[in-house]
């Protein structure tokens, strides 16, 4: 109505450009390289397949500023998950992940929720890949929060299991409401 949702896509993407380049570090000592092509791999797909070039500008840049978030924190959280040997046994940098990639999944359903206030029109296809992003998430944050045994010696996974019940709980009721929005 005010034209206020380009700068605030702006402000999104920043922070979102922010919070990748710091889960990329704090993932750095780990073989990302794996973690990296799956991100090159789902940001083509999803370009390709969603991202359709007779929609507006502000649509398209918003949806691709929410895939790029949610690609990333999926994308992180699954690694986070298949490796959670490795990474929970340093319980800090399992928390600064974690938060990072929650911080890329609430920017996503930021830009979802703001695509949905703004009555911006997508196609099905698109609805279904948010939705699906959505579903992968909140089940990934499920499993690696079974993973996080003995929170009461250790505050680091409290505050991993806390956040991520949050983010999973966000997320569900955001992908809830894109569901039906879909149908």
């Amino acid at each position: 109505q005010y034209g206020d949702e380009e700068h605030c896509a702006d402000v999104i993407a920043l922070k979102l450009s922010f919070a990748m380049l710091a889960l990329d570090r704090c993932l750095a000592d780990d073989d990302t390289s794996d973690r990296e092509n799956q991100l090159k791999q789902a940001t083509t797909r999803l370009n390709e397949l969603v991202i359709k070039d007779d929609i507006n500008d502000t649509t398209k840049r918003m949806l691709q500023i929410a895939m790029q978030g949610l690609t990333h924190a999926e994308i992180s959280l699954r690694y986070i998950d298949t490796n959670s040997d490795a990474i929970m046994r340093d319980h800090p940098l399992l928390l600064a992940a974690v938060m990072l990639s929650g911080e890329c999944a609430f920017a996503g359903l930021h830009v979802s929720k703001q695509i949905e206030m703004c009555n911006l029109q997508l196609e099905a296809d698109e609805k279904v890949a948010l939705v699906e992003l959505m579903s992968i998430i909140e089940t990934t944050c499920n499993n690696i929060k079974k993973k996080c045994t003995s929170v009461i010696a250790y505050p680091h996974l409290r505050r991993v299991k806390e956040y991520l019940t949050r983010l999973g709980k966000t997320i569900g009721s955001m992908k809830g409401r894109a569901d039906k929005r879909r149908k």
